[in-house]
């Protein structure tokens, strides 16, 4: 069933209620899937799948509506179950949630006849986001090398462990890259799982690992750099789940516009 991107935003008495269709399906996720971490002492490290349908609808029904959903969804999830003092940071960046797939679809779709390289955009971002990882646990001397042996919080790790990073690494950034060779159900490529995972790159970057560390620094007063790792750590799993999540599911989606 093919599916294809709204080039903008009309907020018809369908467009509406689909918002509000995702809106609900992101709060209920919340509630009934969210898990929060300690790190540095504070549960600053959330796992959910609210930011699934807040993707979706930035990608079905245009920027505005993405940001919409995201910010009532964010709203909501504060007054059904909140989880701390409010804070406006995050209500922006659920919006950005939902604003900037919006964003990229409507870019990519003035680009349909040329072919943006995606895959190399994915394997970038993939390769980036490890050698971070990498780079900050070093930085916090959480890792290193003494007598020729890999440290990890100053045990040493197994070689087992840094080939399965290596091997996960090398898994996630070819994903999009292999399916590209088999896809035949969907030719032209508006909801490929390559611009897919771009697009949920992009907006955890911005989103989850930019803004929500930078708002986590200023609500509990601690170093922009105590918060990321954990969350780097988590997004370089979540960007993979989420992308593969939205690809499946919205093959079963019909957009009438």
């Amino acid at each position: 069933m093919k599916t294809t991107a709204i080039k903008k935003t009309r907020f018809t008495t369908k467009t509406v209620v689909n918002i509000g269709l995702f809106t609900a399906i992101s709060v209920v996720l919340k509630l009934l899937f969210e898990v929060y971490i300690p790190l540095a002492g504070f549960s600053s490290l959330r796992i959910n799948f609210t930011t699934v349908p807040i993707v979706m609808s930035g990608m079905f029904f245009g920027p505005l509506a993405g940001a919409v959903t995201g910010t009532i969804s964010d709203i909501l999830c504060y007054i059904i179950k909140p989880a701390g003092p409010y804070f406006p940071g995050f209500t922006i960046s659920s919006a950005l949630t939902g604003w900037i797939p919006g964003v990229i679809f409507l870019i990519a779709k003035k680009y349909d006849k040329k072919e943006i390289r995606y895959n190399l955009l994915n394997i970038v971002s993939v390769f980036a986001l490890a050698f971070l990882v990498l780079g900050v646990l070093v930085f916090k001397n959480n890792l290193g090398l003494e007598n020729g042996k890999v440290m990890l919080l100053g045990t040493e790790l197994s070689m087992f462990f840094v080939a399965l990073y290596v091997l996960i690494v090398l898994g996630f950034a070819a994903i999009p890259l292999l399916y590209s060779k088999f896809q035949s159900d969907n030719p032209s490529g508006n909801f490929g799982l390559d611009k897919v995972f771009f697009t949920v790159t992009l907006t955890q970057i911005i989103t989850s690992l930019i803004l929500n560390t930078w708002f986590l620094s200023m609500m509990f007063d601690q170093g922009f750099i105590v918060f990321l790792p954990g969350r780097l750590i988590t997004n370089f799993v979540l960007i993979p789940l989420f992308s593969l999540i939205i690809f499946s599911v919205q093959k079963y989606i019909k957009i009438f516009h």
